[in-house]
């Protein structure tokens, strides 16, 4: 299997007009997710019903390598079984425990077609999972000002 790093080859942005008129177009073989990425995924995150990051590379011409939108959700506990509700509540104070706990939904993810098979998904998935993890960075991963320097000069070189 060939071998790609997100981290060492690519940049990410969040995914609008802007990124999708800049780099090759985008599919990742699935008719329903493809629609979804070039039709509505910005008025999706206009109604804040979730928000879609894309990676793409630093190289020219530009390409979507991977592209995943997240939103709010939460976990119900009155809907888990009794052993995954306790292993949920212990290690939260009595108090403190609820019927529900904020979680983040991962509402879609597509990797370029051109990428698949080079373990991206894997390592966008890792990602994603030590992205809310992460003390410190529990909702931005990169700061709107570092996201436009990095925009700014891919567009530019």
């Amino acid at each position: 299997m060939q071998q790609f790093s997100l981290f060492d080859q690519c940049v990410m942005l969040p995914y609008n007009n802007d990124v999708r008129e800049r780099c090759l177009s985008f599919t990742c073989g699935d008719a329903d997710l493809d629609d979804f990425f070039h039709n509505d995924a910005e008025r999706y995150a206009e109604e804040l019903m979730g928000k879609t990051y894309c990676w793409i590379t630093e190289q020219k011409p530009h390409r979507i390598v991977a592209l995943f939108t997240l939103a709010n959700d939460s976990i119900k506990t009155l809907h888990l079984d009794k052993t995954t509700r306790n292993r949920l509540n212990r290690p939260i104070d009595n108090p403190k425990r609820g019927c529900s706990y904020p979680a983040t939904l991962i509402g879609r993810i597509g990797v370029n077609q051109e990428f698949q098979g080079m373990n991206v998904g894997s390592q966008l998935m890792q990602f994603i999972k030590d992205w809310f993890r992460h003390e410190d960075k529990k909702t931005v991963y990169l700061s709107l000002m570092e996201i436009e320097k990095k925009w700014t000069q891919l567009i530019h070189n």
